[in-house]
């Protein structure tokens, strides 16, 4: 018998399966869609799988094209790439977890990231941490409405300024992106009264049933007045591709 436990502390013989793949409603269409790759704890008991998302480019273009830079090429927002690097989802993690509510996912520290990313304990000295979208970007991004309702579980959410204002806000770069979107495990409707839009869903059952997991897995310990913490396993995210989707 397998054993599973949650963040309620009740003992389940088998894994939490996902709920149904939200629908494409009022002429919504995915556009592309972001494989990201997960690896879940740490050392021999770690284990592999795919989070499907598709985007609905046809409704937020702007707000999607933050979300397939961040996934792909990275988020370019400084021209001094001479001290800096472009931010990218990979290197990430699951960063908040508000049970059987909602995932956050981002990239905690820059300057982590980039040293990951170039085999080294820490990132060099000079090195700059892209700062959060301004100007025409973030007006345009602003400017765009939700494509639809926080009212299923596997629907994926960004700030309502987008992909860099939704954690950090102490004028420090280097965390600008540690919240850059949520996915709903449930109806959220409290998602819509903060002002988020929601961009794209998962796509596949596999896709809704590790968010099931993730979602029913502990956090570590919570401080008074918290509704939700940082996944007691560690949960990163090794590699994200983007793929358009022909019309």
């Amino acid at each position: 018998m397998v054993v599973c436990s949650g963040p309620d502390g009740r003992i389940r013989d088998a894994p939490l399966e996902g709920k149904a793949i939200p629908s494409l409603i009022g002429g919504l269409k995915v556009t592309n869609i972001v494989e990201l790759t997960l690896t879940i704890g740490t050392g021999s008991t770690a284990v592999t799988d795919v989070l499907r998302i598709g985007l609905y480019g046809n409704k937020c273009p702007e707000s999607v094209k933050e979300m397939t830079d961040i996934c792909g090429k990275g988020i370019i927002t400084s021209q001094n790439l001479l001290l800096g690097a472009p931010v990218r989802l990979s290197g990430g993690s699951l960063t908040f977890i508000r049970p059987e509510e909602r995932l956050e996912f981002g990239v905690p520290s820059q300057k982590v990231a980039y040293a990951k990313s170039i085999r080294k304990a820490k990132a060099p000295d000079e090195f700059v941490p892209q700062p959060r979208p301004s100007g025409s970007r973030l007006e345009l991004v602003r400017s765009e409405e939700s494509a639809r309702l926080h009212d299923a579980a596997g629907l994926v959410s960004v700030p309502k300024d987008g992909i860099g204002y939704g954690g950090g806000l102490l004028g420090k770069d280097d965390d600008a992106y540690s919240a850059a979107f949520q996915i709903t495990a449930a109806s959220v409707p409290d998602m819509d009264r903060e002002g988020r839009k929601v961009i794209g869903q998962l796509i596949d059952n596999n896709s809704m049933n590790v968010l099931a997991r993730l979602a029913g897995s502990p956090t570590k310990k919570m401080l008074p007045g918290q509704n939700g913490g940082a996944p007691l396993i560690k949960v990163s995210v090794d590699d994200c591709v983007v793929i358009s989707v022909a019309d």
